[in-house]
């Protein structure tokens, strides 16, 4: 079931300049941005707001969802703009119990899974917020090292 859910996020990944593809994303994208709430809060972000709603369609690229905070510090950038990355093996997880039978719970979960996977990778702005505060990736880095070693 995993490889299919795996095909499945990239064909999702194949919509992406299609109106459907937002469709298709939505589920993700809502976990995507519940993922950088949930970690802000964690880590003292202080989310502000949260929008899982697609911006209408316009002159720039189309954002799919957002979320606003009052405290991204040297300590939390890194976890506030990588905080996606943890429903990859979240998603996984839930796909690895799947049984695909044809019914419609069967494929809406294999749907909602595959459109996590699809949108767990962080947005260019998620990158930019994880690596804007040198000192915090430093630590981070540093700490993850110590914890390995």
């Amino acid at each position: 079931m995993v490889i299919t859910v795996l095909l499945l996020a990239g064909v999702i990944g194949w919509f992406s300049s299609s109106p459907l593809f937002w469709i298709l994303a939505w589920p993700g994208t809502a976990i995507h941005e519940l993922m950088h709430w949930t970690i802000g809060l964690v880590t003292f972000g202080k989310p502000i707001s949260i929008n899982i709603m697609p911006s209408p369609p316009g002159d720039g690229d189309r954002v799919l969802g957002s979320v606003e905070f009052a405290n991204v510090g040297w300590w939390n950038a890194l976890p506030i703009g990588l905080a996606p990355l943890l429903a990859f093996p979240l998603a996984l997880g839930f796909a690895s119990t799947l049984q695909f039978d044809w019914s419609l719970t069967s494929i809406l979960c294999t749907w909602i899974i595959a459109s996590v996977i699809s949108q767990c990778w962080p947005s260019p702005g998620d990158w930019q917020i994880a690596f804007s505060k040198p000192a915090g990736v430093l630590v981070w880095v540093g700490l993850v090292y110590y914890m390995f070693q």
